[in-house]
Parts: structure tokens; C-alpha cells; sequence
């Protein structure tokens, strides 16, 4: 199950389109765990609270120093930065990959063509094996603006499936 999550981080923004699993913990989760811990419940009882497993919470604690000194906004804000949102368009921070695929898509080549000679070409480097999901992907999200719009129209779909 996903649910949508919308608040403000810290001069971050998550919006509305941000999917977060439910599994995950939320902030509130977090501060009633924090509260939980300070008259010193279970954890037994402190997941029966959150209708979550045992499991879950005492990893949690464990994770953000301790039992004694659980901070619920500063594993929150552990987890926002590990979670790293939104992500680097990896076609973006790699220069010599976006010229490849700037060449390729000039002479009318599909993204799963693409994908093949990336492999064949620099097959000592994984680094810059790419999918095609993420060169379709990366070019048809024009938010990215990783490549001119020109090229753009050297795909032959001319709409995600």
C-alpha cells in the first residue's frame, strides 16, 4: 500500500506526488515512539500504539542512539537525508553518457538501441550502463531538462506507455 505525504522539511518541500510506503515511519510515528519512551513503555506497548510490529520500532530506536535519547525530528531528518529526494537525473552528472545518447538520438535511434551500445561500447565500465526505462524516462520528463527539446523528437514513441 502507498499513501501520499505533503509537508515541509526544513527548506524542503515534499509534495503531494511524493509516494511514501506505508511501511515507512512517519514524523508522527517517530514523536510517539519519543513519547513513549520517556515514562519508559515496552516496546511491546509502544507498537500496539502505532499498530505496527515490535520489531519496527525497537530497530528504529536502535538506529538513532538509543533507548535513553530517541530524537523523533532528528531521525526524521536522518531519514529524509538518507532517502536523498529528489534524485540526480544520472544523465544529467554524467557528460560523456549525454553526449552519446545527444549522438545517438540524432541519427532517429529508439532508447532500447541505446541502451544495447552503451553496453557494447563501455562494457569495461559499468558505471555508464544505463536502462532504456531510464532514458525514456529521463526524456520524456522535460522538468529534468537534460536535453534540448530538439532532441526530443528523434524518439520514435512519442508517449510513455
Amino acid at each position: 500500500m502507498l499513501s501520499m505525504s505533503c509537508a515541509v522539511h526544513q527548506r524542503k518541500y515534499r509534495t503531494p506526488t511524493s509516494v511514501t510506503v506505508q511501511s515507512q515511519l512517519t514524523v508522527s510515528d517517530r514523536q510517539t515512539i519519543s513519547r513513549g519512551l520517556a515514562p519508559s513503555l515496552s516496546y511491546r506497548r509502544i507498537a500496539k500504539q502505532l499498530d505496527r510490529s515490535v520489531s519496527k520500532g525497537s530497530r528504529e530506536v536502535i538506529r538513532y542512539s538509543g533507548r535513553a535519547q530517541y530524537p523523533a525530528s532528528i531521525a526524521d531528518e536522518a531519514v529524509w537525508d538518507r532517502q536523498k529526494r529528489p534524485k540526480m537525473c544520472y544523465l544529467l552528472t554524467v557528460l560523456e553518457l549525454r553526449q552519446f545518447l545527444a549522438e545517438k538520438l540524432s541519427f532517429q535511434r529508439s532508447h532500447e538501441q541505446i541502451s544495447g551500445w552503451l553496453k557494447l561500447r563501455f562494457s569495461s565500465e559499468r558505471r555508464l550502463y544505463v536502462s532504456h526505462e531510464t532514458i525514456c524516462r529521463s526524456l520524456h520528463i522535460q522538468a529534468w531538462g537534460v536535453l534540448k527539446k530538439e532532441l526530443m523528437q528523434h524518439l520514435r514513441p512519442k508517449r510513455m506507455k
